[in-house]
């Protein structure tokens, strides 16, 4: 960075800089708004430098005589309308910085360069509305002298012959600032009708003359901020009082322009849904609404804001008064040689019911399928009625993940068996571009299969298993009839163990096609997630008998398979998880007397790794030192000499594993000690 060590006697040359800055290439690694980021530069460089302030602003004037665009924005920065804050560490660590001034920039230092700015800012927003717009938004930190000063710039705007567009921009944002002052301002509404007098009166004289455009901003969204205190009142009195804005703005353009200008006005509005809302409030005879949709509808594309707008009208109307229109409409659409494809996409425009699913039924086979083709996956549909039968439908055209993401907030509301069989296709591939659960909502959907008497066991650790490594990091237990089923069949347990390792004798590489691969990781991941011990009961004790026989003929079963010492370190570390005896001994009694069995030093060592993960992350201040280390050595420890007399060898697993604790808490008190030091 050699080019940017600036001294306060090269301000010239940034200024210089800045203003080629718009004509001259910038290298990819700047990012990817290099303008805005030496901007930036420049901005934090200005009030900070201790050259004095004449130099700056004399800087300041030679950017916006080369560069009026680039020096706006550089003032609109420089006039913050939140908090700013400054510290020495922020400064500059350039060569030269602050050479032969001595001192740094003070408090009257900054308050002049932020005046020099405002009146700058001032003059460089005559007669620009964009500029206007972001002087507006200042209005708030401005006092009353800076006020009346930028509202004099908007007072051009208020005669007829200034044109629309630029109305309505400056008249946006005088509304937001109405609707902020009169809704969160701490003043009463004496006060406040006296302060926007007369920005309320430059707003009503911002009219714009041509109806679309003055009322296009009440449908720019779904909720918009009118110009008047809403804030107190509940949200059905704030929607009647949109409601009625709305509704007077769109008698008012049907009155003047008729459905034609209605039509217009879809295509300037942000969300035409709200237009064809407000349309089915006026009263306009049915076959007269039937023919200007057929009119004006289209190929009823979903980007296309008409499409939208009869979305809008059609919703509005009670169901059966709009599937009369939507039956009208798809007749005359008949007649002029509409597909199968076209109704369908128009009757995805009638409301979402049962009434309108029994209606596409008398459409044909070819209809129906395109219907369901593009059911829309965000349906919010919760009538328990209702929902298996869309469902169904959507399965009947392979959309499994579709019929998923609609059932996802409420799997209890659904068939089990409906909800296994989306799992079962969108494993098989179906619908490979729908969308996609999320680890919580999959976790919740095999939670109800696995309370579902209907369900198969089998199915339903299958399922789990491929649905594994989707639960996600820390909800691996949720897959509790898998962990029952390698817990409690030494077959399952050792058919896992073959899936991930070879057979120790075999020495040659295999190559694994991806299926293969991705098995092998989940069958990894299902046993180092494994908190479960064979013969756990309801208690949270152990059978010692079931136990037994588990890893008897477990160990028995991959001897045969030339995995037996895989078989013994995986199952230590799951021994690592076993719960406390009766005695207040860890680890229980089936557990200790397996364990220190003479020939498991394989297990034991297993066992050791696994209370070592079992750990997990651990967090401790920088000074802290050893401390918990040495409590978990002392844990440890306590637990080996209680076991001392009775289980040697995992006695001496355990005074291994306090010692290495110990020497851990050792390594960890020299390094806070040195943290002290460097601080």
């Amino acid at each position: 960075m050699e080019t940017l060590a600036w001294s306060p006697k090269q301000f010239p040359r940034v200024a210089l800089i800045l203003a080629k800055l718009a004509h001259v290439p910038i290298p990819g690694n700047w990012g990817n708004s290099p303008k805005k980021s030496l901007l930036g530069l420049f901005r934090s460089w200005l009030p900070q430098t201790a050259a004095s302030i004449e130099q700056r602003i004399a800087t300041l004037d030679m950017l916006i005589n080369k560069e009026p665009e680039i020096a706006f924005n550089l003032l609109d920065s420089l006039v913050n309308t939140y908090p700013d804050t400054a510290t020495p560490a922020s400064r500059p660590k350039w060569r030269n910085d602050d050479a032969g001034f001595g001192r740094g920039v003070t408090h009257e230092d900054y308050q002049k360069m932020q005046v020099a700015a405002a009146d700058r800012l001032l003059t460089l927003a005559a007669m620009q509305p964009l500029r206007i717009v972001c002087l507006l938004e200042k209005i708030s930190i401005f006092d009353e002298e800076y006020t009346e000063k930028t509202l004099d710039l908007l007072k051009p705007y208020a005669n007829q012959d200034a044109p629309d567009e630029d109305k309505e921009l400056i008249r946006n944002a005088l509304r937001c600032s109405i609707h902020r002052d009169r809704n969160y301002s701490d003043k009463d509404e004496e006060t406040l009708d006296k302060e926007l007098n007369v920005i309320e009166q430059l707003y009503q004289c911002l009219e714009p003359r041509d109806l679309l455009i003055r009322h296009r901003w009440l449908f720019a969204h779904a909720w918009p901020h009118i110009h008047q205190r809403v804030k107190g009142l509940n949200l059905d009195k704030q929607t009647e009082i949109v409601t009625q804005l709305r509704f007077d703005a769109i008698k008012e353009i049907h009155f003047a322009l008729g459905l034609d200008g209605i039509e217009k006005f879809t295509a300037l509005c942000g969300d035409s849904y709200w237009v064809g809302v407000t349309v089915a409030g006026l009263d306009i005879a049915e076959d007269k609404l039937v023919k200007w949709i057929f009119d004006k509808s289209g190929d009823f594309a979903a980007e296309n804001p008409f499409t939208r707008a009869v979305n809008g009208l059609l919703n509005r109307f009670d169901c059966s008064k709009a599937l009369t229109i939507t039956a009208s409409v798809i007749d005359l659409g008949k007649i002029s040689g509409w597909d199968a494809n076209t109704i369908a996409q128009f009757l995805l425009l009638a409301p979402l019911c049962i009434e309108a699913w029994k209606t596409v039924e008398n459409y044909g086979h070819e209809v129906i399928n395109a219907y369901w083709s593009a059911f829309p996956s965000t349906y919010w549909g919760r009538d328990e009625n209702t929902l298996d039968f869309v469902l169904q439908h959507l399965l009947a055209v392979n959309r499994p993940r579709s019929a998923l993401q609609i059932c996802q907030f409420d799997f209890h509301k659904s068939d089990a068996a409906l909800i296994a069989e989306m799992l079962e296709r969108f494993l098989h591939g179906e619908e490979s571009d729908g969308p996609l659960l999320d680890s919580y909502r999959i976790g919740e959907a095999l939670e109800y299969l696995q309370t579902s008497p209907i369900i198969n066991k089998a199915q339903l650790l299958r399922l789990e298993f491929a649905f594994f490594p989707a639960l996600g990091y820390g909800h691996e237990q949720q897959a509790k009839t898998l962990y029952e089923g390698i817990m409690s069949d030494p077959a399952l347990f050792t058919q896992l163990l073959c899936i991930l390792y070879k057979p120790l004798s075999d020495e040659h590489k295999h190559a694994l096609t991806e299926v293969e691969k991705a098995t092998a990781e989940t069958a990894w991941q299902v046993l180092r997630a494994c908190k479960r011990l064979p013969g756990l009961l309801t208690d949270g004790s152990i059978d010692p008998q079931i136990f037994t026989e588990f890893i008897d003929r477990t160990r028995e079963l991959c001897r045969a398979e030339d995995r037996l010492e895989v078989c013994d370190s995986t199952l230590g570390e799951i021994l690592a998880y076993a719960p406390q005896g009766q005695d207040n001994i860890w680890p229980c009694q089936p557990v200790r007397d397996y364990l220190d069995r003479n020939e498991l030093v394989g297990m034991r060592y297993g066992f050791l790794i696994g209370l070592r993960n079992k750990r997990g992350v651990t967090m401790r201040l920088p000074d802290e030192g050893g401390g918990q280390e040495r409590s978990l050595a002392d844990y440890y420890r306590q637990q080996a000499q209680a076991l001392s007399y009775t289980h040697i060898n995992l006695a001496a697993t355990l005074e291994n594993l306090a010692s290495d604790y110990e020497w851990d808490g050792q390594r960890e008190d020299v390094d806070a000690s040195l943290q002290k030091e460097r601080f």
